[in-house]
Parts: structure tokens; C-alpha cells; sequence
């Protein structure tokens, strides 16, 4: 019941499905107050509630989080922090103080939709009060506020996003040697500073992730820096000194470039790969050629990909297990690249984003769904169409009578 839900839509749902309801969300539905709260308490057995962008106040949210004593999943809950400091804190009922702490089963932890970051003492609250949190989404910002290790202490941790972070300058590499035999899901936005060494690091320190994604994160290339540096000393006209530096410099590439690809091994559990940030053909290559099981890829505009890299990497990864494989935003890749994927993808069974793709006419598009449904080749080459919503959202194409109407219906009056 998104959006839409009410305090009387609430206490009808209490009513009738009390003993049976067990999932129900109701994301932004800004009329539920904390009188519709006290009607979600009544559902015992609920197991999953999305409840993300309410008006309900802190100590009703309180009382509905740990009166739900079946609740496992408690979704887009960026709430969940003030209420464990609002328990802490400020109440004499829910933990009674002198006692052992109440623990809750929830499972996932995301951050204040308000303040964002959250500081290692909150941290540790979190942990003590739900101990099986599994999956957390975390904005970090430096050590002043958050030690980013304390993370380590969330045992179940399976799943882990993070939002930030500077490879050069943060602890982040030191993290995934704690955190990353347990992680499944792994996924990194606007982290700064990535390079391939951190992706052998990350191949080496989490050989059990199926889901592996990078979002406006900045990638470095190494291979480029030593090719500039290289042109660079060819020019001369340095002084010996600056020269001396430079070659040392050049070594040191060198040999960083020979020690990543001697300690790298593939992601062999990996299911699916997400990259949607600007990343250099020799970074993108390093990934896909490691990844030999992978079965869902999604790239975003900014990966360079062309025919060319597609055929080298599939000349060395043949991608025998990939079932889908989309590139969202403008790309160089062309008809051949189909052909390319056909002959050596046999499990392929979705291509998305081709009107992207610059090098694909609309008539190659045609032909090429025509010759699939002419080979009766069961391969999903269609775009989703988005859905009109504007019945809901445009009220300039809605009567007085009709909006009146369903104003009348979702009313709390």
C-alpha cells in the first residue's frame, strides 16, 4: 500500500488480517500517524515492513519496532538508529534499565536519510541491540566521524554498501581484510581512488561474493599514468636529477602493474556485475576477464566498452555462463558485437539497451529481432516501457468530481 495508505486503511488491515499478515509495506504514506502506528502493532505476526518516509514520531516508532517481536526485515528504515538512542536514552519502559539490553532479530541497517553519517558509538549500539543485522548501507566520511572498522564487529554481515570512502587516504583496504571472507553482496558509490590493485585485493579477501557493483565510484589507471610518464622521459630535456626521478617512478609502475597481475584470481562465485561509473578500458578488461562464472552483467555509459574489447575478452573469458548482458547509456558496440556475443554466450538469454547502442542502426535492431523470432531463438532483446503513473501524479488531468472522489477514499477524516 504505497503512498496511499491511511490510519483507517491501517485499522481495517488490523482488523481483518491480525493473525495472518506477515508482509506490508507502506513506503511515504505521509497520513499514517502515530494513531495508525498503534494499528501495526496489532499485526504480531508481521515478519517484513518497508516503512520508509512516514510522519511518525520517535517514540511511537519505537514501540511498533520492538512490540513486532516476529519482525525480521525492516526495510528503508533510516529511523531505526534514533530509535535505539530514543530506548536508550530517553524511555523507561521498552529497556528497563539495570537489565540486559532487548534484542531485536532485524536484518538490515541503513543510514539517517537525515544526517547520513553515523558515528562508531552509534555504531556499536546498533550491533549490541541487533546483533543479526546481515545487510548495512553505510555513508563514510573520514575517521572523525566513524572508524570504519568497527564495521568488523557485525558478524553476520553478508551483504555491505558503501557510500564514499578514498582508497588513497581512508582505511578502506584494511576493512575488506576483516569483513570480506563473509561478504555476498558488495557494492561501492562515489568511492574514490579504485584501482586494480584493490580489485585483486578485493578477488583475494572475498572469494564468496555473487554480486559485485561500482557506482559514480572514480577509477585510477595505472597502465595510462606509465604510458604519459613514459612519452614524458622520451622527450628529454630534463635535469638529471628530475630524470633520475622519473625512471624511478617508471620502475615502480612497472613493477606494480607485474605484482597485481601476479596476485590476482578470479571471482569464481561471482553472479552478477554492475558498473555504472567512468572507468578506462585496461580497468574494465582487468574485471571481465576475471570473472569466468558470471551470468548477469550491467554497464552504464561511461565504461568504454567497444567491439574490440568485447572480442579480446571473450577470446580469453568466453563468458560460457552470462544470461544477461546490458549496457544502458550511449555505446560504441555494434552489430558485431551480437555476433560476438552469440557465438560465444550460450546461455545468453537477455541483451538490454540496443537502441543505445550507437553502432546499431534502427533497421539492424529490426533485423536482427526479426531473424530471433524467425530462428524461434529464445533471447529477450525488448526495452521496458515505464509505466504512466500521471492518473496519480498529473492532477491537471483529473476532474473536480473524480479527484474530489478519491480524495473521499483515501480520507482519515
Amino acid at each position: 500500500l504505497p503512498r496511499f495508505c491511511t490510519n483507517n486503511l491501517l485499522a481495517a488491515v488490523a482488523r481483518t488480517c491480525q493473525n495472518t499478515l506477515k508482509y506490508l509495506e507502506i513506503d511515504h504514506c505521509e497520513q499514517i500517524s502515530d494513531q495508525g502506528s498503534s494499528k501495526l502493532e496489532k499485526l504480531y505476526n508481521l515478519e517484513l515492513l518497508s516503512l520508509g518516509g512516514s510522519n511518525i514520531g520517535t517514540p511511537a516508532l519505537a514501540n511498533l519496532v520492538f512490540g513486532l517481536k516476529k519482525l525480521k526485515h525492516l526495510l528503508k528504515a533510516d529511523f531505526l538508529c534514533d530509535v535505539l538512542e530514543y530506548v536508550t536514552h530517553d524511555d523507561h519502559e521498552i529497556w528497563e534499565k539495570g537489565k540486559p539490553p532487548p534484542k531485536l532479530k532485524i536484518q538490515e541497517f541503513v543510514n539517517s536519510e537525515v544526517y547520513y553519517f553515523h558515528t562508531t558509538v552509534q555504531m556499536e549500539l546498533i550491533n549490541r541491540i541487533c546483533p543479526k543485522i546481515r545487510k548495512i548501507k553505510f555513508f563514510y566520511d573520514g575517521e572523525e566521524t566513524c572508524e570504519i572498522r568497527i564495521l568488523d564487529i557485525f558478524e553476520n554481515l553478508t551483504d555491505f554498501k558503501l557510500n564514499g570512502g578514498d582508497l588513497n587516504k581512508d582505511p578502506v583496504r584494511p576493512l575488506f581484510e576483516l569483513i570480506g571472507h563473509r561478504l555476498k553482496c558488495l557494492e561501492f558509490n562515489h568511492t574514490e581512488n579504485v584501482d586494480r590493485h584493490f580489485i585483486a585485493q578485493l578477488a583475494l579477501n572475498c572469494p564468496n561474493l555473487t554480486k559485485l557493483g561500482f557506482d559514480s565510484c572514480s577509477f585510477v589507471d595505472y597502465g595510462t599514468l606509465y604510458n604519459e610518464l613514459f612519452d614524458y622521459y622520451n622527450e628529454g630535456g630534463l635535469d638529471t636529477i628530475e630524470e633520475i626521478e622519473l625512471a624511478l617512478l617508471l620502475r615502480d609502475q612497472e613493477q606494480l602493474s607485474n605484482e597485481v597481475e601476479g596476485i590476482m584470481v578470479p571471482f569464481q562465485n561471482l553472479d552478477e556485475l554492475i558498473m555504472s561509473s567512468r572507468c578506462t578500458k585496461v580497468n574494465l578488461a582487468f574485471i571481465l576477464l576475471n570473472i569466468p562464472n558470471i551470468k548477469s552483467i550491467y554497464l552504464g555509459s561511461s565504461t568504454s566498452l567497444d567491439d574490440d574489447l568485447l572480442e579480446q575478452v571473450l577470446e580469453r573469458n568466453p563468458l560460457a555462463r552470462l544470461e544477461v548482458f546490458s549496457v544502458i547509456g550511449d555505446s560504441e558496440l555494434s552489430y558485431w558485437a551480437l555476433e560476438l556475443l552469440l557465438s560465444h554466450c550460450g546461455q545468453l538469454k537477455q541483451i538490454k539497451g540496443l537502441p543505445f547502442w550507437r553502432g546499431v542502426t534502427e533497421d539492424e535492431r529490426k533485423l536482427f529481432e526479426s531473424w530471433l523470432q524467425e530462428k524461434n531463438i529464445d533471447l529477450d532483446v525488448e526495452e521496458i516501457e515505464p509505466m504512466d503513473f500521471s492518473l496519480f501524479f498529473n492532477r491537471n488531468e483529473m476532474d473536480d468530481k473524480l479527484r474530489e472522489e478519491i480524495r473521499a477514499y483515501f480520507s482519515t477524516d
